[in-house]
């Protein structure tokens, strides 16, 4: 169809509007897989247009010899580009057969390693902050703070140089917040969503307390560049010679900036958008507080994002007071899990004002793993940054709190400590292993409303539980019979800490009322 057009000028029109939704990177990438194709196929005599299973099985197999781990995939992406998007036609049969897609997946779980751009450090921000104050060019100052308002602003940085507008609120004298409302951002693939702007906001903190953002606005106006309004070039533009190009700068450069500048390897331009959603994580905030702090929606919340106008005023005002925690020391991002909230500060300092922040309360660490295990087992999250979340607030509470009840853990995982209705004393973890046993034969029977049952008892805690006769594997609290486990011919004479879902279940009662 392309090539019968006589008039170069219908061809481009008829080119331009099959592929008018796809992006030019991705008309680069394939443009690219297909004439590595066909430059193999020029090579060794073999036939390109139509597409031949054969063919691109022979060009497969000697590709993957060097290719990295999404080659073969990426080949069979462009191919298929040009069948369903082109109209490039095919012959015999269908180029996605059994041991085509067998080759690219086995290719590419070569890559098992994968590697997540690591969060700045807190250190490494308040550098940024004081390079950026400290530089005597004004493209370093711009330079240093875009870097900053990306992030601040949990950008991706593509996404940031394809802003429309920028507007400090409430002025360029002491902005709070800097808006960057981008339309070319990375979901932005269908027609529906280049008409939406990703409402990119930068919450303006100094951790380290120096006013770079003074200095940043001060080199936008001595460059030419717009403080408010629509930008005519974009957010970071790079530097020919003298002058401000047309061109922006791309992510492998700030990526190779920062490695140069912290000596580090792992960090990537990535690194930006993970930082303060990394911190909040680990300090806790609500999933979906994180998510809408990194600019993610669920289908189904369309609707109140559209009619809410601002659904980033909460999400940015508790990372700003969580900002301001780090900035204090009260919150230590970089210190393993143990250490993110200093034991020397007072309890109610480290606490949050904002309840969304705490999931659960410090108050008595005993209820919070009630909380979890119970009412809240359904609604846990598979992922790993969500789990830590979750869990943080019960790891950073006071060691000398009593544990959970028997009645919520298995006693393998629990210490000795006794439920109300059973014992008052409480054992500890480390006098476990000093507790006697018992002799069997003193006296009569301590436990006659029971005796129907067999006793049980746990080898470590001497925890009594019940078992409906020996043919049972599981007791009656529904713990599994393990080796932690013994059974005893009898009833002891003594009292002994006991189950309480074993001795207060239904089926013990409706025992007792025979």
């Amino acid at each position: 169809m392309f090539l019968s057009s006589s008039d170069p000028w219908d061809l481009h029109a008829s080119f331009s509007a099959a592929v008018s939704m796809k992006a030019t990177s991705t008309l680069i990438k394939r443009s690219l897989d297909l004439l590595r194709f066909k430059n193999w196929c020029d090579l060794h005599d073999k036939q390109f247009l139509p597409f031949s299973e054969c063919v691109l099985w022979q060009f497969l197999r000697e590709l993957q010899q060097t290719a990295k781990p999404s080659g073969p995939q990426s080949i069979l992406q462009a191919i298929n580009f040009a069948i369903h998007v082109l109209g490039c036609h095919m012959a015999g049969p269908t180029l996605a057969s059994v041991r085509i897609k067998g080759l690219c997946s086995g290719h590419k779980a070569m890559a098992l390693t994968i590697k997540h751009a690591p969060p700045l450090q807190v250190n490494q921000i308040t550098h940024l902050e004081k390079l950026c104050c400290s530089s005597e060019d004004a493209y370093s100052k711009l330079l240093f703070g875009s870097i900053l308002i990306t992030l601040y602003a949990r950008s991706r940085w593509k996404d940031l140089q394809g802003a429309h507008s920028i507007e400090c609120d409430p002025d360029d004298f002491a902005p709070q917040f800097i808006e960057l409302p981008s339309q070319h951002f990375k979901t932005a693939s269908m027609l529906a969503k280049k008409l939406h702007f990703l409402p990119i906001t930068a919450l303006v903190f100094s951790i380290s307390g120096q006013p770079w953002i003074h200095h940043y606005i001060q080199a936008r106006r001595d460059l030419g560049l717009q403080i408010s309004g629509k930008l005519s070039l974009p957010f970071l533009p790079s530097r020919a010679d003298t002058s401000l190009s047309h061109e922006p700068v791309t992510s492998s450069q700030i990526t190779k900036l920062l490695r140069e500048i912290f000596a580090s390897e792992s960090l990537r331009s990535h690194s930006l958008k993970h930082t303060c959603l990394s911190f909040a994580a680990k300090r806790g905030f609500d999933p979906h507080i994180r998510k809408l702090l990194g600019y993610h929606l669920d289908h189904h919340e369309v609707t109140l994002a559209t009619y809410s106008r601002d659904l980033l005023a909460e999400p940015l005002r508790q990372l700003k007071f969580l900002l301001t925690e780090i900035q204090s020391g009260h919150f230590i991002p970089d210190a393993t899990r143990s250490g993110y909230l200093p034991e020397s500060l007072p309890v109610q300092d480290m606490t949050l004002q904002s309840n969304t922040i705490q999931p659960f309360p410090l108050d008595d660490p005993a209820d919070d793993v009630e909380l979890l295990d119970n009412s809240h087992i359904d609604k846990l999250p598979t992922d790993d940054t969500s789990l830590e979340s979750i869990s943080k607030p019960i790891d950073d509470a006071p060691s000398t709190a009593p544990v959970a009840p028997n009645n919520d853990y298995d006693d393998n995982a629990s210490s000795s400590t006794s439920s109300s209705g059973s014992s008052s004393s409480s054992i500890s973890d480390n006098e476990v292993d000093l507790v006697p046993d018992f002799p069997q034969n003193i006296g009569g029977n301590c436990f006659p409303h029971v005796e129907k049952f067999l006793p049980v008892k746990h080898r470590l805690t001497h925890r009594l539980h019940l078992l409906v006769d020996a043919e049972h594997t599981r007791l009656i609290c529904g713990r599994a019979l393990s080796q932690t486990y013994e059974r005893l011919d009898r009833f002891p004479s003594h009292p002994l800490p006991t189950c309480v879902q074993c001795f207060a279940s239904k089926l013990v009662g409706s025992f007792d009322e025979c």
